[in-house]
């Protein structure tokens, strides 16, 4: 998957962050890394290290994983206009929060939660 105007990493630079630490990823990123390149990942623990040794990082996590380095991260405002949405709002006023999760507030990134059980 590509993300439209980024271009994707090369597979060898995705297999490598996935296999080092933070401190390996925040020199590779400062020398050797193509700058604005998407690296997927499905682990939300190592994007949460990704995303806080580059200076210019972004990524999509949940919420859990911020809050828990809510420190070391700035999130996403988004629109409290549920009608117009976040271009014809001038200010993006809701902070993701477990209140305003809760609350439905900032849905626009909720999703359903699934559990499998055995009967």
């Amino acid at each position: 998957h590509e993300p439209e105007d980024f271009p994707a990493c090369p597979a060898d630079d995705v297999d490598f962050f996935h296999s080092v630490d933070s401190q390996s990823a925040a020199e590779f990123i400062q020398s050797s890394r193509l700058p604005n390149c998407y690296i997927p990942s499905e682990n939300d623990t190592k994007l949460v290290e990704w995303v806080m040794v580059d200076p210019g990082g972004i990524g999509y996590v949940g919420f859990a994983h911020y809050h828990e380095h809510a420190s070391d991260l700035a999130v996403v405002h988004i629109a409290a206009d549920r009608q117009r949405g976040v271009q014809d709002t001038r200010d993006a006023l809701v902070e993701p929060s477990t209140r305003t999760i809760t609350d439905g507030a900032y849905a626009v990134f909720r999703r359903p939660l699934f559990m499998n059980v055995d009967n």
